[in-house]
């Protein structure tokens, strides 16, 4: 979700396309990539070709797969980087369960999808009342692809991490209790030609060097923002009070102070009393103690393209996608190759 409304303060932006190496610097994007499955898995979802001849959900993994092959092309550096598969960030666990609540929300409650599915059988039978069995048609398939993207997403993790390794591409999972958006935010730290891909407005009060989401109805386009204009946006001279004026709004780790928005909060700042709830999640933004810990080694393998191929053709992907898939990574396979045997006479 990240900060709530703090954008309508956040003016200063650039519009750009993703960032591409130059004779001066080479850029880093860490991707978020819990945020990228969820993103592609709502994009698509009622989308007939969301799955493959089997029935398998495939877009989802393939859109991931072209994101990979763009930066590739472009000769940015990316690193995937992972929420934690087995102890998430426990102040994070209220919003969690928010969102659990609200997508039960978007699909029918038990008794009613029985009830829909034994009327549909009924109708069928008796022929009688077209409209119904439409209007009932319609309402299971859409129950059915909200509850079968929930059930993927798990499964696109760890197909994507077996992409990703087929493919020499690095990733990380972030250490246990942290988020995936902290745990990126942190990685960038030194490095100003670092980015954060992501909607998470969170990475600025991370420290995230630079912080990039795509913009909606622009294909291929995202918005930049960095701490620097943050402050400046905000008159604000610390990122201490980025982190209070995030808090008063809303995140993640806290709700936010009744009845306050964007505008109020900025020019009331000082004079805000943070609840207790608040006050505990300025550790969640200062605390960088167990990133620190786990340090910033990645995860790395060799290049198996032919792994890779093999996985995305039992998958019933299309030629057309495989060949494109074998000529991005096939050059970089050769070269990989070619500098280990370098190394080896040397």
């Amino acid at each position: 979700m990240g900060i709530k409304d703090i954008k309508k303060i956040l003016t200063t932006k650039r519009e750009g396309n993703m960032p591409a190496p130059t004779k001066t610097f080479t850029p880093t994007v860490y991707v978020d990539a819990a945020y990228i499955i969820l993103r592609y898995s709502k994009t698509f979802i009622q989308s007939k070709t969301l799955s493959n001849k089997s029935g398998v959900r495939t877009l989802c993994i393939q859109n991931c797969i072209n994101l990979i092959m763009k930066m590739v092309n472009l000769g940015t550096k990316q690193v995937w980087v992972f929420d934690n598969p087995t102890e998430p960030c426990p102040m994070k666990e209220n919003e969690l369960k928010m969102r659990r609540l609200a997508t039960k929300k978007v699909t029918i409650k038990g008794k009613e999808m029985k009830n829909a599915r034994q009327l549909l059988m009924e109708s069928k039978e008796t022929g009688e009342n077209k409209e119904l069995i439409e209007e009932l048609t319609k309402q299971i398939d859409k129950n059915d692809s909200n509850m079968n993207a929930i059930f993927d997403f798990r499964k696109n993790v760890k197909f994507l991490v077996l992409m990703l390794r087929s493919f020499g591409i690095p990733y990380v999972f972030a250490p246990a209790k942290v988020d995936g958006e902290k745990y990126a935010s942190y990685l960038t730290k030194g490095d100003p030609h670092a980015y954060v891909l992501t909607t998470d407005t969170d990475v600025l009060l991370f420290g995230a060097s630079n912080f990039m989401s795509p913009i909606r109805k622009k294909s291929g386009k995202y918005e930049f923002r960095n701490l620097s204009t943050a402050l400046k946006d905000t008159n604000l001279t610390d990122i201490s009070d980025l982190i209070k004026l995030g808090l008063v709004l809303g995140c993640d780790y806290c709700p936010k102070t009744y009845r306050v928005g964007p505008k109020t909060a900025l020019k009331k700042l000082p004079n805000i009393v943070l609840s207790d709830e608040q006050k505990k999640a300025i550790k969640v933004y200062t605390d960088f103690s167990l990133c620190e810990k786990q340090g910033k080694e990645l995860i790395t393998r060799p290049i198996s393209t032919e792994t890779a191929i093999k996985v995305l053709k039992s998958l019933d992907f299309g030629e057309k996608f495989l060949n494109r898939v074998s000529e991005t990574f096939g050059e970089l396979e050769k070269t990989q190759n070619l500098t280990e045997t370098n190394d080896e006479r040397q």
